[in-house]
């Protein structure tokens, strides 16, 4: 989206429109480097630009990338009920010098655990058997069941998610879980 600002001619008195370059959306930016958007901000939380927050882990431009120009936050959008951040130029700029570096370190701290690789490969393994992508619910699920040993953490690691997420998802699967084993004793 091409932003711009109006600034006041005091020469002539008339307000003129200034460009203020092409500004992206966190998703547009993953779009652009062929990743999904929990890739992207995994990224970009990796480089320090997007931080977690409220109680649902959502990530959001830090403080300091917005008093640095790099990005605007929309905590109230008009027309989208969900708030949204917005990368500029500048902050594009930035990240395209370490993006490279950023993937690369960031696989490396991932996949460090030998326990959390054998868990990735093999959910990898099961993903490329469906017509269509897991959601992170199902990830979540399909791990803790398979892999009971993970720690949330490295769970939340794997997948490029909050921790309090991945509580949320094996919490509801214990419940379900349960539920389905009273239904059975009671029939």
């Amino acid at each position: 989206m091409h932003y711009t600002t109006e600034v006041l001619d005091r020469s002539t008195g008339d307000l003129k429109e200034v460009s203020l370059g092409n500004w992206i959306t966190v998703t547009e930016l993953g779009e652009r480097y062929g990743v999904g958007n929990k890739k992207v901000r995994s990224i970009l939380h990796h480089m320090g630009l997007l931080q977690s927050e409220g109680k649902h882990g959502r990530y959001r431009l830090t403080a300091n990338a917005v008093e640095q120009g790099l990005g605007i936050r929309h905590d109230k959008p008009k027309k989208s009920k969900y708030p949204f951040d917005v990368i500029g130029p500048e902050g594009q700029r930035l990240i395209a010098l370490a993006w490279d570096e950023a993937v690369t370190d960031l696989e490396r701290e991932r996949l460090n655990d030998p326990q959390a690789r054998s868990a990735d490969a093999a959910l990898q393994e099961f993903q490329a058997l469906l017509p269509s992508p897991m959601t992170t619910q199902e990830e979540v699920c399909w791990l803790t069941s398979r892999f009971p040993d993970l720690t949330y953490q490295q769970i939340a690691d794997l997948l490029g998610v909050q921790r309090p997420l991945v509580s949320r998802y094996a919490n509801l699967q214990k419940k379900q879980i349960a539920f389905r084993a009273s239904q059975k004793v009671s029939v």
